[in-house]
């Protein structure tokens, strides 16, 4: 008897690589953690290359498993350029040294001393000083509404 039935082998495996092709995509193209597609790209890279091997085998359409094979491959490679960039990015900070920078600018100025903290204790004494004479002139000055 003849059966119009298509052989599917690979199949399976051809959509889990799309799926996780398509994760890995999705994923890849968020800056800072883009190289984190790279597990499951290439996952899904090897989940390709079995499932087109089994469907050579069985004789099977390939389109879906090619179809996932490129994703992979695409998601991988942006991958891989964010994880350069980042290395770029990393290698020009240490040439930029923020430490060194920092101490130059605080090697000229000056460390505070008691004297110099307690006369900005008492500074700060007269300002709150200030601040509620003030509150308390501003809240004795306002029209009474009983009155109006």
């Amino acid at each position: 008897m003849y059966s119009n039935r298509r052989p599917n082998g690979g199949h399976y495996l051809g959509i889990a690589a799309m799926i996780l092709g398509g994760l890995s995509l999705i994923i890849s193209f968020i800056p800072c953690i883009g190289l984190i597609a790279l597990i499951p790209s290439i996952i899904a890279l090897v989940l390709g290359i079995v499932g087109l091997v089994q469907a050579n085998e069985a004789q099977a359409p390939k389109g879906l498993i090619a179809g996932s094979i490129i994703v992979s491959i695409f998601a991988g490679s942006i991958a891989i350029f964010w994880g350069v960039k980042m290395n770029n990015f990393v290698t020009k900070d240490r040439n930029f040294n923020f430490v060194k920078e920092i101490e130059k600018e605080f090697e000229n100025k000056e460390i505070p001393n008691d004297s110099t903290m307690n006369a900005l204790e008492k500074k700060m004494d007269e300002l709150k000083k200030v601040s509620k004479d003030s509150t308390l002139q501003q809240h004795s000055t306002r029209p009474d509404k009983k009155g109006q």
